[in-house]
């Protein structure tokens, strides 16, 4: 594939999607195939990477609606694997899809059915003017700070500012998280007061409405001086409010020497879902369209250890009806990681899931 690249927007990988996660049938012993996002540019194309790839298999590759899983959409390439493991590729984004915030990416070898899913923002800021540098200003010499007070999911942002220049006219710009908010989408001004604070509300520019983790900068345009922070683009009345655990989909299938029970009467692929956390101590788990009246052992691990690793905390016996609920013991040893995984699978079957979630207590 020819294709021109004159911008890259690294994104960073939060792998934290917004959808449940589906899973295939795998043996324990296996590894489970990814993939992450490299790069974008917003409209044109983006860049994956890899990893746990089988070796030689062609993979159709689709481009659709974000929270689809990439099972709609548009086939956009053919990927043949190669040497398998960890190889990188750029496909071009539909042009029904140019202008969505967020979409997601899935890739599917037909014949063995091994596939592996994600997503990603699709966002290109409206240009703005590049910030002077710093001017003195005399009788001042503090260092702006803002911080979030509310969020209103998608619609406003509030925002308190302290140690900004007295009097100033300040810019506010919002862009997606990790660009500091320069070069964002202008959201509003806002005059900050004799002794530069200013407590104000800004509309989330309707570019942005639907991420999940938006940054803001506030900026004395005409001295330079600024401030910027982040927030989760989730109703919440204090900065202390935690998101739902929301996950990144990548899922695999075993080889087709591996020994894998088929379950009679089964299809589709199981979900597991976060439904409450008690930050380092424990998380409730909520798994549904397992195989009826399976065993499934439960680990956590760190984020890296969403595939493959972590520490069985316990087993599920699953229902009639596929489902299972449970509430286990987060270990001392991952009780301060500020991300963890769980993963779910069974030892007789094959079939797994799993997700991430924030050490933080929710709701």
């Amino acid at each position: 594939m020819k294709t021109k690249i004159k911008l890259l927007i690294p994104l960073i990988t939060i792998l934290l999607l917004a959808v449940p996660f589906n899973a295939a049938s795998v043996s324990a012993k296996t590894v489970i195939p990814g993939i992450d996002i490299v790069s974008v540019v917003p409209g044109e194309v983006v860049t994956i990477q890899t990893s746990n790839f089988p070796a030689n298999l062609d993979f159709d590759v689709v481009i659709g609606p974000y929270g689809k899983y990439g099972l709609t959409g548009y086939k956009v390439a053919t990927t043949n694997s190669g040497q398998g493991g960890a190889f990188t590729a750029t496909y071009n984004i539909p042009a029904d899809y140019k202008t969505a915030a967020r979409l997601a990416i899935r890739l599917t070898n037909q014949s063995k059915g091994y596939y592996a899913y994600n997503w990603f923002e699709n966002v290109a800021p409206t240009p703005a003017p590049t910030a002077v540098q710093k001017t003195p200003i005399p009788g001042y010499s503090g260092t702006p700070s803002i911080k979030i007070q509310s969020v209103e999911s998608g619609q406003f942002v509030g925002v308190e500012g302290v140690n900004f220049p007295p009097n100033a006219n300040l810019t506010v710009r919002m862009h997606v998280i990790g660009t500091r908010g320069v070069n964002g989408y202008k959201a509003g001004t806002v005059k900050a007061g004799d002794t530069g604070v200013f407590t104000s509300k800004f509309s989330i520019p309707s570019e942005l409405g639907r991420l999940f983790m938006i940054a803001i900068r506030v900026e004395d345009e005409a001295s330079g001086y600024y401030a910027y922070n982040w927030f989760f683009n989730l109703t919440s009345p204090t900065v202390s409010v935690q998101p739902t655990a929301e996950t990144t989909a990548q899922a695999g299938k075993t080889d087709a020497g591996a020994a894998v029970t088929a379950t009679p009467a089964y299809e589709g692929f199981p979900t597991l879902e976060i439904t409450a956390v008690e930050k380092g101590k424990k998380v409730t788990l909520a798994a549904d369209n397992l195989p009826a009246g399976k065993s499934f052992d439960v680990y956590l691990g760190s984020l890296k250890q969403m595939t493959g690793g972590g520490i069985k905390v316990t087993s599920l016996q699953s229902t009639d009806e596929g489902k299972a609920t449970l509430t286990v013991e987060i270990p001392p040893e991952l009780s301060s990681l500020w991300q963890l995984s769980v993963r779910i699978i069974s030892p007789d079957s094959g079939y797994y899931a799993y997700n991430w979630f924030y050490n933080q207590t929710y709701p």
